[in-house]
């Protein structure tokens, strides 16, 4: 079982796990916090599409979340899978995490997900006192939903993205 161990990190993954990577043509990444061991800062996970459902096939423990921390792993994890077919990676709007994948990955489509990105537009609608009217307003909720619709989402974030 391959294993990284550097700097604050662990990268935990099979041989199996390495080949439906290396081959994948969509990765989908993600970190979570609250299943990570004490000494680590978070859990990463990359994912991939096998047969038409996602898998979880490699995990990293990380002592940071900074964008130094994101690029070790992806070079890490470049150097370790040799992807053969990646197109497209699918991660949250940190965007230390989207300009570590743009650098590691710079052939490869980085993509915001589309989950992350409506949770993250129902946080500021709490935060600003605005939840009840998404929530009562027939009109306003209209708009918002057509604003999270991805195709227009993509490019205004990426302005956003670039400030």
């Amino acid at each position: 079982m391959p294993k990284g161990v550097s700097n604050g990190m662990i990268v935990i993954c099979n041989d199996q796990s390495i080949k439906h990577l290396k081959y994948s043509e969509l990765w989908l990444m993600d970190g979570t916090f609250k299943s990570c061991p004490f000494d680590f800062y978070q859990v990463y996970i990359i994912h991939a599409s096998v047969s038409g459902k996602v898998y979880p096939f490699l995990y990293a423990l990380l002592g940071r979340k900074t964008k130094s921390q994101y690029v070790e792993l992806f070079e890490y994890v470049k150097m370790l899978i040799v992807p053969k077919n990646l197109k497209r990676i699918i991660v949250d709007f940190e965007k230390q995490c989207m300009e570590a994948c743009e650098m590691a990955f710079p052939n490869v489509s980085v993509e915001g997900c589309c989950f992350h990105f409506t949770q993250m537009i129902l946080k500021n609608l709490k935060y600003n006192n605005c939840y009840g009217l998404y929530r009562t307003s027939k009109e306003f909720s209209i708009r918002l939903n057509d604003a999270i619709n991805p195709n227009f989402a993509k490019k205004e974030l990426s302005k956003i993205m670039s400030h």
